[in-house]
């Protein structure tokens, strides 16, 4: 059965102030989930753009590795690439760290819920950003694997050490290190 308003509500200040704030609550209630949705739309898609990314690193490392790896010749006789690689590693690492923050302010956020979805997006954006660090760092390693192997192979090594030259190898390895800044490969992330 339907009612019918016989008249109209009476239309006094205090009735028009609390319609006017039952509108912008609702609003404002649209516009909340309006940008919760955003927010994990763009997560989603900068997730798979490091997603891609990391499996072009993928590409890299199999070429690297592949039978005829050799023939590529030197690919960082400067060191040029491991330090550029090193500043994207840095880059990676603030990134995650950025995202972390964000995770967190959400997770703070008292009008958002688990089922929302947005920890759930940074988290999935963090493992990703985490995923490609961790594929970058190996193929800083893997180009200079490869170089190692192309300098050995051409008789261009700088020094090779036999089993019994081990004091010395390891002397050149401890100046060898205090001449160079330690590099970000190896930084840990904290647990996702």
């Amino acid at each position: 059965m339907l009612t019918t308003i016989s008249h109209p509500p009476r239309l006094q200040e205090s009735n028009l102030l609390a319609f006017g704030r039952a509108v912008e609550v609702n609003v404002r209630s649209l516009d909340f989930l309006r940008a919760i949705e955003t927010t994990i739309d763009a997560l989603k898609a900068h997730q798979e753009s490091v997603e891609a990314m990391c499996a072009l690193v993928g590409k890299f490392h199999e070429l690297l590795t592949s039978p005829t790896a050799g023939e590529l010749g030197l690919l960082d006789p400067d060191l040029k690439v491991e330090k550029a690689f090193n500043k994207v590693l840095d880059v990676l690492k603030e990134h995650y760290d950025h995202l972390a923050e964000k995770r967190n302010s959400a997770r703070q956020d008292h009008l958002l819920t688990e089922e929302d979805g947005i920890e759930s997006a940074y988290t999935a954006a963090m493992e990703s950003v985490h995923e490609l660090h961790h594929a970058m760092a190996d193929l800083v390693l893997c180009v200079g694997e490869h170089d190692a192997d192309v300098e050995i192979a051409e008789g261009k090594a700088s020094r090779l050490y036999k089993v019994e030259e081990t004091e010395e190898l390891l002397a050149d390895l401890k100046s060898d290190r205090s001449q160079h800044q330690p590099d970000q490969r190896n930084k840990i992330y904290q647990p996702v």
